[in-house]
């Protein structure tokens, strides 16, 4: 019986990004996702200090996160 091996991994490795933190060492931003009652999914970002409300209607968990982490990834930029 043959084994299956793990294809190889190439190209330049990744390098390892710090997490944006404050001044006492806690993130400043925050994601929950969350399932509604009517069954889509849905995130709350907490960012700096402000909570922004639930949003979205999203099928899958998946896109939820993926949403949640655009989200955060703009309010960073926009420093």
């Amino acid at each position: 019986m043959r084994k299956l091996l793990a294809p190889a991994v190439s190209g330049t490795a990744r390098r390892s990004r710090k997490p944006a933190l404050n001044s006492d060492n806690k993130p400043d931003g925050e994601i929950k996702v969350e399932k509604r009652t009517n069954g889509r999914w849905a995130f709350v970002l907490s960012y700096r200090g402000v909570t922004y409300p639930a949003e979205g209607q999203f099928s899958t968990q998946l896109l939820a996160q993926s949403a949640a982490y655009v989200a955060m990834k703009l309010l960073r930029n926009t420093r």
